[in-house]
Parts: C-alpha cells; sequence; structure tokens
C-alpha cells in the first residue's frame, strides 16, 4: 500500500509504503509485545514461584521472550523476594 502524507514524519508531505501479508498484518516489521497483569494468593506460609505463563506474555510472532517484569507494588502483608533478597516497588 502506497500513500501520501502531511506530517507524518515530521516533516513536509511524503510518499510513504507498508506492506501487508495475506492476513493483513504489517509484513517485516517488528510487532509491539504484550502482557498482563498478574495476582497470586497463597496459603499462608506458601511459597509460590513465578513463571512466564504468569504475565501473559506474547509478542506477534517475532520471537522475542520476556526479558523482564517490573514491580510496581507490593503485597499489603507478606513477602515478595528473589533469591531470598526482599524486592521493592520499581525493580525490575
Amino acid at each position: 500500500m502506497t500513500w501520501q502524507s502531511s506530517g507524518q514524519d515530521g516533516d513536509s508531505w511524503g510518499i510513504y509504503q507498508q506492506r501487508y501479508d495475506a492476513e493483513g498484518q504489517i509484513y517485516g516489521t517488528n510487532h509491539a509485545p504484550t502482557a498482563a497483569d498478574a495476582t497470586r494468593t497463597t496459603l499462608e506460609d506458601t511459597a509460590y514461584t513465578f513463571s512466564v505463563a504468569d504475565f501473559g506474555f506474547s509478542d506477534g510472532g517475532d520471537g522475542d521472550s520476556l526479558s523482564a517484569v517490573m514491580i510496581s507494588t507490593l503485597p499489603a502483608s507478606g513477602r515478595l523476594a528473589l533469591d531470598g533478597v526482599d524486592v521493592e516497588a520499581g525493580d525490575s
């Protein structure tokens, strides 16, 4: 598909082009990954080990893998640790 547009790249008029596959997906580009928030509850004094599947990670077929998880909040009670060291909000 080819089109003409003004200001699309922050400049003046230009001619732009994008390829699509048979399913209508952009061809040959990097697709933004997606993930889902994860909340897990365990019984008292029961450890839980997270896995990649807990975060609903998908990279749109680009073949990349999950490289990090950002901890935004900590449990109201209990402990969140990585290799025995307490994790803080903002850690990844």
